[in-house]
């Protein structure tokens, strides 16, 4: 396999989705990121899905939260009351505003994956 089909099936294992077919040199890179750092180990990949939303949601990038969210979900690697308490975690060190945000994306996530939002308190 050479680095252009890894690249692309390690995208498409994160993201359960191919990538675009483009390859900008900003795209290269995006899906060099699948291939070099999310196998790397040390973390597996439920751990990777949680450090990049809690990155992207705490830098104010919630317009990103969906396109993560909704592989996280559909992997199986977080359920929705895994994720509802992240949202919870997330308020307190990163702050309601990015909490906010996750939340509304998670909760458009999963109506959009057709996945029961609990409330398990």
């Amino acid at each position: 396999m050479n680095n252009k089909e890894a690249d692309r099936v390690a995208w498409n294992n994160i993201m359960l989705v191919d990538p675009p077919d483009s390859d900008d040199l900003y795209l290269r890179f995006t899906k060099r990121v699948f291939s070099d750092v999310w196998a790397r180990p040390g973390l597996g990949r439920r751990e990777r899905r949680l450090v990049t939303l809690t990155a992207i949601a705490a830098t104010g990038n919630g317009p990103i939260l969906p396109h993560h969210l909704k592989p996280a979900l559909e992997s199986g690697d977080l359920t929705t009351n895994e994720l509802a308490e992240w949202v919870v975690h997330l308020a307190h060190y990163a702050g309601w505003p990015a909490s906010a945000q996750a939340y509304t994306a998670l909760r458009m996530a999963a109506a959009e994956l057709g996945i029961e939002f609990e409330d398990d308190d």
